[in-house]
C-alpha cells in the first residue's frame, strides 16, 4: 500500500508530538486482513460500519446476526450476510463502490478490528467490504460484557427524527460506558471506531451539544485526521432497555486547550459534537447483554464546569 497516513493524521501527529511514534505503530496498518482474523468475525453476533448517506452526513450503525454471520474468507474481504436493520440512515441507500467503515469488536475478549474500504456485492441481505485499511486496535477503554443476538419478536417502531436532543436522549447518552464514532476523508474514504469510559463520560451541555474528553490511544489518529479535514462525523449510542440505537449526525471541533483538558480526567483533547439531526430508533436492536465489567484504563468520569 502507498502513504499510511493523510494529510490531516500527520497535520494531528506532529500536533501531538508523536509522529514518529506514529510511524512506528503504523506498520500495523495493512492492505490485506492480519492473519487468523477469521476466527475473530465468525465470534461476533455484531459489527459497527461508518459512512456517508447520499447527502454527504456521516452516520455511525451496525448489522448483527448469528455468530457466523460476519467472515473474512479471503485476505482481502470482509463479509457480513445479514441485512440491514430497518429504517437504517446509511445502510439503506448503501450501493456497490460506497466507502465505509468497520469495526469488529468482540467485547468479551476486549479485541478489535478496523477494516476500511469499498462496499461490495449489495444485496438486501448483506455487503462484502474490500479491504484498503486492516489493523488491530489497542483493548483500552472497552468494557467487558457478555452480548448476545436475539432475533427480535415483533415489528420495530418507527423512527423518531430530530434536529435536537430530548431530555431522553440526554439521559441515555450521560448514562453510556461506550459510543462510536463515524468519520470520513475524501480520498482515504469511511472509518468508525469506538469510544469508551467510566458513565459521564459524556456529557450534553445546556446548547444540546454533546463534549467528551479525547483519552491517550494508539497515536494513530484516524479518527482525528478525518476530522481535521472534515468535520462532518456520526454517533451511535446503543440502547439495550428499549432495543433501540440513537444515531446523531453533525459537526464535531476538537479543542486542544491544555487548560480545558485539565478539567476533565485524563483527557488530552476535548470534542465538542454538534448534532444536526437525530435519529431515535427503538425496538431495531437485535442484541441483548449481561454483566460489565469497566475497563482498568478508564479515568474517572466528572470533572469542572466546561
Amino acid at each position: 500500500m502507498g502513504d499510511v497516513f493523510h494529510d490531516g493524521e500527520l497535520d494531528v501527529q506532529r500536533q501531538a508530538g508523536v509522529r514518529e511514534q506514529a510511524e512506528r505503530v503504523g506498520r500495523v496498518v495493512q492492505s490485506i486482513l492480519p492473519p487468523g482474523v477469521n476466527e475473530h468475525l465468525r465470534e461476533l453476533p455484531f459489527v459497527v460500519v461508518g459512512g456517508q448517506d447520499d447527502a454527504g452526513r456521516c452516520w455511525a450503525t451496525l448489522v448483527a446476526g448469528e455468530p457466523g454471520f460476519a467472515s473474512g474468507p479471503y485476505p482481502n474481504r470482509v463479509e457480513l450476510d445479514a441485512p440491514p436493520l430497518p429504517n437504517d440512515p446509511l445502510l439503506a441507500g448503501l450501493s456497490d463502490g460506497t466507502p465505509v467503515g468497520l469495526l469488529a469488536i468482540n467485547a468479551m475478549n476486549r479485541a478489535r478490528l478496523r477494516v476500511n474500504g469499498p462496499a461490495e456485492c449489495v444485496t438486501d441481505m448483506g455487503f462484502a467490504v474490500r479491504v484498503n485499511e486492516a489493523y488491530g486496535n489497542c483493548p483500552k477503554y472497552i468494557q467487558q460484557r457478555q452480548v448476545t443476538y436475539d432475533a427480535l419478536g415483533s415489528e420495530p417502531g418507527q423512527p423518531r427524527v430530530t434536529d435536537a436532543l430530548t431530555d431522553a436522549h440526554r439521559s441515555l447518552i450521560e448514562r453510556a460506558d461506550t459510543f462510536f464514532i463515524a468519520s470520513s476523508h475524501e480520498q482515504r474514504g469511511a472509518d468508525v471506531s469506538h469510544r469508551g469510559g467510566m458513565p459521564g463520560f459524556v456529557r450534553v451541555d445546556d446548547g444540546g451539544r454533546l463534549v467528551w474528553p479525547d483519552y491517550a490511544g494508539n497515536n494513530l489518529f484516524q479518527t482525528l485526521g478525518n476530522l481535521a479535514i472534515d468535520p462532518q462525523a456520526g454517533l451511535l449510542f446503543l440502547n439495550f432497555e428499549s432495543r433501540g440505537l440513537l444515531q446523531l449526525t453533525g459537526r464535531v471541533r476538537v479543542d486542544w486547550d491544555a487548560e480545558l483538558a485539565r478539567r476533565l480526567p485524563g483527557a488530552q483533547r476535548v470534542f465538542t459534537f454538534e448534532p444536526q439531526a437525530v435519529v431515535d430508533r427503538t425496538g431495531v436492536l437485535p442484541l441483548t447483554t449481561q454483566g460489565c465489567s469497566y475497563s482498568p484504563h478508564n479515568p474517572p468520569a466528572g470533572g469542572g464546569s466546561l
